[in-house]
């Protein structure tokens, strides 16, 4: 795990490739709990680190997935690949990685494979964030654009729901996902006539939600993405180059491609031109 400064200067290097304490095994997440600890996410475990990097502990994990977020309270929360019911599972644990609650839950894609011998391209899942407050949005597209808030027992409180227009999925987008899947695939696959209504979502610091959907602007260059309050309040729409991954302190970060195909972090300001807090 390495660490830069806000300039993008190498700090630090936490943790090294190993199975020992503090050495790590493919690390997939990180997230940060209410002490600043860093928390990696791996296959069989987590392992936290103090912000210096120094090793504190390693949890052993029982479930398949890899830790996501983590709410006020220290508690984490997992997107499940549960194989013997055949779902993908929002669920979270306390500290130990004891289980508490499940907030919703979606088909593996195996599921439908299985059924119709095809595999359906931009398959959705269900995708979820955590608000400050310790609530739960959770959101499955075959559903359609809707997106459940739930309080930290698991109990639904509250649904936001948009109309949309659907985005046909054209020739030419069939084409380029076609070149993402190994040839040995590309005849089993199956294209729907339309996008889901959208593909994710994140919460930023302030409790507002952008909702990424697959509506491009007229130019064709990014995506519309869909503001709401945590009241479900629609506030705007906005085009956004990449899909944003970090939305903190009105700084945007994504993962974005060179032309070499080199994938990298890439941090944007975000000016408001509306009023906030008044919406």
């Amino acid at each position: 795990v390495k660490v830069f400064d806000q300039k993008g200067e190498y700090l630090r290097t936490i943790g090294k490739p190993g199975q020992g304490p503090g050495e790590l095994q493919l690390p997939i997440t990180i997230c940060l709990n209410s002490r600043g600890e860093i928390i990696v996410g791996q296959i069989s475990k987590i392992s936290l680190f103090t912000p210096e990097g120094e090793f504190i502990k390693s949890i052993p994990q029982t479930f398949q997935g890899f830790v996501e977020d983590i709410d006020p309270g220290d508690n984490y929360f997992v997107t499940i690949l549960d194989f013997e019911q055949q779902v993908y599972k929002v669920q979270k644990f306390d500290q130990e990685l004891k289980p508490l609650h499940i907030f919703g839950e979606s088909p593996l894609p195996s599921v439908e494979i299985r059924r119709t011998g095809k595999r359906r391209v931009y398959f959705p899942v269900i995708r979820f964030d955590v608000l400050s407050t310790g609530q739960v949005v959770c959101g499955y597209a075959d559903e359609g654009y809707i997106l459940k808030i739930y309080d930290d027992s698991g109990k639904l409180i509250k649904r936001i729901e948009k109309e949309y227009l659907p985005v046909p999925v054209t020739q030419e987008d069939k084409d380029i996902a076609r070149e993402e899947y190994p040839e040995r695939l590309r005849d089993s696959l199956f294209f729907p006539d339309e996008f889901p209504p959208f593909i994710r979502f994140k919460v930023d610091d302030e409790d507002l939600i952008y909702v990424s959907t697959y509506e491009r602007p007229p130019d064709g260059d990014g995506y519309y993405h869909d503001v709401f309050d945590q009241e479900g309040k629609f506030i705007t729409r906005i085009v956004l180059k990449a899909r944003p991954l970090v939305i903190k302190k009105n700084k945007l970060y994504t993962i974005e491609e060179n032309e070499d195909g080199y994938q990298f972090i890439k941090r944007y300001r975000m000016i408001w031109n509306l009023p906030r807090g008044k919406n």
